[in-house]
Protein backbone atom coordinates (compact mmCIF):
# COMPACT_ATOMS: atom_id res chain seq x y z
CA UNK A 1 0.00 0.00 0.00
CA UNK A 2 2.65 2.38 -1.10
CA UNK A 3 0.18 5.17 -1.79
CA UNK A 4 -1.81 4.52 1.37
CA UNK A 5 -1.90 8.15 2.47
CA UNK A 6 -4.06 8.91 -0.56
CA UNK A 7 -6.41 5.95 -0.33
CA UNK A 8 -6.45 5.00 3.35
CA UNK A 9 -9.10 6.32 5.69
CA UNK A 10 -7.75 4.58 8.77
CA UNK A 11 -6.21 1.36 9.99
CA UNK A 12 -6.44 -0.79 13.08
CA UNK A 13 -4.06 -3.27 14.64
CA UNK A 14 -5.59 -6.04 16.73
CA UNK A 15 -4.64 -6.22 20.43
CA UNK A 16 -2.49 -9.31 19.75
CA UNK A 17 -0.81 -7.38 16.87
CA UNK A 18 -1.47 -10.20 14.40
CA UNK A 19 -4.21 -8.59 12.30
CA UNK A 20 -3.90 -5.30 10.44
CA UNK A 21 -7.13 -3.93 9.01
CA UNK A 22 -7.07 -1.08 6.53
CA UNK A 23 -10.18 0.90 5.65
CA UNK A 24 -10.09 2.65 2.28
CA UNK A 25 -11.56 6.07 1.72
CA UNK A 26 -14.95 5.98 0.00
CA UNK A 27 -13.77 8.62 -2.48
CA UNK A 28 -10.47 6.89 -3.41
CA UNK A 29 -10.43 6.65 -7.20
CA UNK A 30 -8.17 5.69 -10.03
CA UNK A 31 -7.20 8.43 -12.49
CA UNK A 32 -9.99 7.27 -14.84
CA UNK A 33 -12.60 7.69 -12.08
CA UNK A 34 -13.04 4.01 -11.22
CA UNK A 35 -13.24 3.36 -7.47
CA UNK A 36 -10.14 1.94 -5.82
CA UNK A 37 -11.20 -1.29 -4.09
CA UNK A 38 -9.80 -3.68 -1.54
CA UNK A 39 -9.55 -6.24 -4.34
CA UNK A 40 -7.15 -3.88 -6.15
CA UNK A 41 -4.92 -3.91 -3.05
CA UNK A 42 -5.10 -7.71 -2.79
CA UNK A 43 -4.28 -7.99 -6.50
CA UNK A 44 -1.15 -5.92 -5.87
CA UNK A 45 -0.03 -8.32 -3.15
CA UNK A 46 -0.82 -11.32 -5.35
CA UNK A 47 1.21 -9.93 -8.24
CA UNK A 48 4.07 -8.98 -5.90
CA UNK A 49 4.24 -12.55 -4.61
CA UNK A 50 3.68 -14.29 -7.95
CA UNK A 51 6.83 -16.25 -8.79
CA UNK A 52 6.89 -15.13 -12.40
CA UNK A 53 6.86 -11.45 -11.38
CA UNK A 54 8.30 -11.15 -7.91
CA UNK A 55 11.00 -13.75 -7.41
CA UNK A 56 13.68 -11.44 -8.74
CA UNK A 57 12.86 -8.50 -6.54
CA UNK A 58 11.18 -9.67 -3.36
CA UNK A 59 13.60 -9.02 -0.55
CA UNK A 60 11.24 -7.54 2.02
CA UNK A 61 11.18 -9.31 5.34
CA UNK A 62 7.91 -11.00 6.09
CA UNK A 63 6.37 -11.67 9.50
CA UNK A 64 5.17 -15.00 8.23
CA UNK A 65 6.59 -17.91 6.28
CA UNK A 66 3.39 -18.08 4.22
CA UNK A 67 4.31 -15.32 1.71
CA UNK A 68 7.80 -16.77 1.22
CA UNK A 69 6.37 -20.28 0.77
CA UNK A 70 3.91 -18.94 -1.82
CA UNK A 71 6.60 -16.93 -3.60
CA UNK A 72 8.98 -19.89 -3.72
CA UNK A 73 6.29 -22.30 -4.92
CA UNK A 74 6.05 -24.53 -1.84
CA UNK A 75 2.46 -23.43 -1.40
CA UNK A 76 0.15 -22.54 -4.30
CA UNK A 77 -2.78 -21.30 -2.17
CA UNK A 78 -2.74 -17.49 -2.14
CA UNK A 79 -5.45 -17.49 0.56
CA UNK A 80 -2.86 -18.90 3.00
CA UNK A 81 -0.75 -15.74 2.63
CA UNK A 82 -3.14 -13.83 4.89
CA UNK A 83 -4.10 -10.97 2.56
CA UNK A 84 -7.87 -10.65 2.14
CA UNK A 85 -10.52 -8.18 1.13
CA UNK A 86 -13.17 -8.25 3.84
CA UNK A 87 -15.40 -6.04 1.66
CA UNK A 88 -14.87 -3.54 -1.15
CA UNK A 89 -13.24 -0.99 1.18
CA UNK A 90 -11.52 -3.16 3.77
CA UNK A 91 -8.23 -5.06 3.49
CA UNK A 92 -7.20 -7.48 6.21
CA UNK A 93 -3.66 -8.74 6.68
CA UNK A 94 -3.13 -11.65 9.07
CA UNK A 95 0.34 -12.35 10.45
CA UNK A 96 1.65 -15.49 12.08
CA UNK A 97 3.78 -13.59 14.60
CA UNK A 98 4.09 -10.04 15.89
CA UNK A 99 6.19 -7.76 13.73
CA UNK A 100 6.48 -4.15 14.94
CA UNK A 101 8.18 -3.29 11.62
CA UNK A 102 5.26 -4.55 9.50
CA UNK A 103 3.92 -1.12 8.55
CA UNK A 104 7.37 -0.29 7.15
CA UNK A 105 7.26 -3.50 5.08
CA UNK A 106 4.07 -2.23 3.46
CA UNK A 107 5.90 0.79 2.08
CA UNK A 108 7.81 -1.43 -0.38
CA UNK A 109 7.47 0.29 -3.73
CA UNK A 110 6.45 -2.97 -5.41
CA UNK A 111 3.39 -3.53 -3.23
CA UNK A 112 0.92 -1.21 -4.92
CA UNK A 113 -2.77 -1.42 -5.82
CA UNK A 114 -3.47 -2.65 -9.34
CA UNK A 115 -6.23 -1.41 -11.63
CA UNK A 116 -7.29 -4.86 -12.79
CA UNK A 117 -9.39 -3.80 -15.83
CA UNK A 118 -6.29 -2.08 -17.24
CA UNK A 119 -4.21 -5.19 -16.64
CA UNK A 120 -6.79 -7.29 -18.44
CA UNK A 121 -7.24 -4.88 -21.35
CA UNK A 122 -3.52 -4.70 -22.10
CA UNK A 123 -2.42 -8.23 -21.15
CA UNK A 124 -0.59 -7.10 -18.03
CA UNK A 125 -1.55 -10.10 -15.90
CA UNK A 126 0.52 -12.48 -17.97
CA UNK A 127 3.14 -10.35 -19.74
CA UNK A 128 5.76 -7.80 -18.81
CA UNK A 129 6.15 -4.49 -20.62
CA UNK A 130 2.57 -4.07 -21.80
CA UNK A 131 0.86 -0.71 -22.24
CA UNK A 132 -1.15 -0.92 -19.01
CA UNK A 133 1.46 1.17 -17.17
CA UNK A 134 1.55 4.02 -19.68
CA UNK A 135 -0.25 7.18 -18.52
CA UNK A 136 -2.29 7.46 -21.72
CA UNK A 137 -3.89 4.07 -21.14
Amino acid sequence: MHHSARCRERWEISPDELTYTFHLRADARWSNGDPLTADDIVAGFRRFLDRSWAARRSTSPSPSSAPRDYLEGRNKDFASVGVKSADSRTVRLDLRFRAPYFLAVLTDSHVVPLHQPSLDKFGGRSQRGTKWTQPAT
